[in-house]
């Protein structure tokens, strides 16, 4: 009985190390395509199932993806030979805004508030315009009631006639 939970904890220390290695992977494929919060999700995880490694091809690993966040998260010295500062800001006015319609739970109006917009008209040209990616993180758009009975001004009748 001892020796079958001994088995038992080796397996799940083993499958605790392979989701940590995978976490590391996906962070070293995919970490330009990740939100900051994925991101630091993703390397917590991988960092938790990791802490009792002792292997230092996996602890350097670790460390590289650790550095290659915080190089993403943080501004660091670009390579200027492929840097844009177009790109980098639309990078960042795009992660505002997915952060304020996170917070504002998807309502364009709340989530212009928050970003200091004059309206809901100017984050929604920036949505349709620049941030098409991030339409879907919005509440959907709902029609105006319309008003049910035409009020007819009777001057402007007469006038016609």
């Amino acid at each position: 009985m001892e020796n079958r939970l001994q088995l038992l904890t080796q397996e799940q220390i083993q499958d605790l190390q392979d989701a940590g290695l995978a976490a590391l992977l996906f962070i070293e494929e995919f970490a330009d395509l990740l939100t900051e919060d994925e991101l630091c999700s993703v390397l917590e995880l991988a960092r938790a199932n990791l802490q009792d490694t002792q292997d230092p091809f996996v602890l350097n690993r670790l460390s590289q993806c650790a550095c290659r966040v915080l190089s993403i998260i943080h501004t660091a010295r670009p390579d200027w030979n492929s840097f844009s500062l177009t790109e980098t800001l639309r990078h960042h006015e795009g992660r505002f805004i997915q952060m304020a319609l996170e917070d504002a739970g998807g309502t364009v109006t709340k989530a212009a508030g928050l970003l200091g917009l004059p309206g809901h008209q100017s984050l929604n040209f920036i949505l349709q315009h620049r941030h098409r990616e991030l339409l879907n993180a919005r509440t959907p758009i709902k029609p105006r009631r319309r008003k049910m009975f035409k009020l007819i001004n009777p001057q402007k009748d007469e006038t016609n006639e």
